[in-house]
């Protein structure tokens, strides 16, 4: 039972630094483009 809640919580943590990562590679791409093309 305890092995179970453990893989929830870290599926949950993984799931949320995968959102975090993808906010944060859109705004660095957004960065670039305007680097890029003033």
């Amino acid at each position: 039972m305890q092995e179970k809640i453990a893989l929830q919580s870290i599926h949950k943590l993984t799931t949320e630094e995968m959102i975090q990562i993808d906010q944060w590679l859109s705004v660095l791409y957004k960065t670039f483009e305007d680097l890029e093309y003033p």
